[in-house]
């Protein structure tokens, strides 16, 4: 895994790259995914392929970011066999800011998705205007430390193909998504419940009558 962040550095090694960016996700299965990040120049500026392992985080790091760009963010997952999915497609829109970019809810299967922007080492320019290391002082450089600190929500939309081999799976989900209780049921059992304690208030009347 990591060759292959080392190769995708190099190819973009000659990008006029103003940031940095940190990519990482969580599944809550074992499958393939695939990272997609384009902009109105490159439709394929940025292309991951992964392996996702149930319940563990993978991550990329370091991945040459322009902060003057506006992305579209495709996450494309493959065969969900549990869910009955053949395939799970992500898309929504980023716009790098200092920090970081996560949606507050999720649809299966992913579990986690997380963009960390930040700026490049020893790099200063627009919205990177410090070196690092760089002592903090300054109105400038505490509002750099406070956006870099922020949380900016990140919506992400999906679209589901489903498996039709799996009808029988999908629809036990929907009948367990879907599953009640019974309202006219619910008020039987009161009923059983009051006539029970009806039966053991009159047996013991019919105790004390005896003594």
């Amino acid at each position: 895994m990591w060759i292959l962040v080392t190769l995708i550095a190099v190819l973009f090694s000659k990008i006029d790259a103003a940031g940095l960016l940190d990519i990482r996700l969580k599944s809550a299965h074992n499958q393939k995914a695939t990272v997609i990040l384009s902009n109105d120049v490159n439709p394929t500026y940025l292309v991951l392929p992964i392996k996702l392992v149930k319940g563990e985080e993978t991550s990329f790091e370091d991945m040459f970011i322009n902060f003057n760009e506006t992305y579209k963010v495709t996450i494309e997952l493959d065969e969900t066999e549990a869910l009955g999915l053949a395939k799970s497609v992500y898309r929504g829109e980023i716009t790098p800011i200092l920090g970081t970019s996560s949606p507050k809810k999720l649809n299966l299967p992913l579990t986690g998705v997380r963009f960390d922007f930040k700026c490049e080492k020893n790099w200063t320019g627009e919205k990177c205007d410090l070196l690092s290391g760089q002592e903090i002082e300054g109105s400038g450089a505490e509002q750099l430390l406070e956006n870099s600190n922020s949380l900016n929500d990140l919506e992400l939309d999906v679209d589901y193909t489903m498996n039709t081999q799996k009808l029988d799976t999908i629809v036990g989900m929907l009948k367990k998504e879907n599953e009640i209780s019974n309202s006219f049921a619910e008020e039987n059992l009161e009923v059983e419940r009051l006539l029970e304690q009806e039966e053991i208030m009159e047996a013991s009347g019919d105790g004390s009558g005896e003594k």
